[in-house]
């Protein structure tokens, strides 16, 4: 038993989080980008756990992944842009079924296996994308990505949740590049 316990001691803190995208987005190789500009509006109040990031992130990936050689987001120019995007944004946070038994287990045995057992959460966002160009309204384009984190039960949320987010917000980027993509007929270049 004694060996059992040291086992353990060395095993507390050994397992870091991880993350895995479920299905992630599949990379699309543009010659050229979709719009020369576009103006973006996000709404992303229904994104608990977004803290407001959820445009910032996506114009940082939709430049760098060439959809659009500009994004105008938040601060838009004084002069008229003819493609918009419109993101309206939905996400959550799920807690694992089991959570509860294993933290009981863990309680019961006095919380040596608090290093070593691992808890799973879901980040998820749902975004509805519309594209309106010369006051013609084209979509809704339905795009969703869920990352999951792997982690232990007292390692707190700022170890693991800026990266897990980050995961969810740059696939959901990719996935809204693959989506306007496929209608480039849309953006008039």
């Amino acid at each position: 038993m004694p060996g059992l316990v040291l086992i353990l001691f060395f095993l507390i803190g050994c397992v870091q989080p991880s993350f895995q995208v479920q299905g992630p987005a599949q990379g699309v190789a543009l010659k050229a980008p979709l719009a020369s500009e576009v103006l973006m509006e996000v709404d992303d109040a229904g994104v608990k756990w977004g803290s407001g990031k959820v445009g910032d992130v996506l114009k940082t990936a939709l430049v760098k992944n060439r959809t659009f050689g500009q994004v105008y987001y938040p601060i838009y120019p004084t002069r008229a842009i003819p493609n918009k995007l419109q993101i309206v944004a939905r996400g959550d946070m799920e807690a694992e079924s089991g959570a509860m038994g294993k933290a009981v287990v863990t309680g019961l045995l006095l919380f040596l296996p608090v290093g070593v057992l691992q808890y799973r959460e879901t980040y998820s966002v749902t975004a509805d994308v519309f594209v309106i160009r010369d006051s013609r309204k084209y979509g809704p384009l339905v795009v969703e990505s869920k990352v999951s984190a792997d982690h232990t039960l007292f390692e707190g949320p700022e170890t693991y949740a800026a990266q897990v987010q980050r995961m969810a917000l740059d696939d959901l980027a990719g996935r809204i590049a693959s989506a306007v993509a496929e209608h480039p007929e849309w953006f008039g270049e």
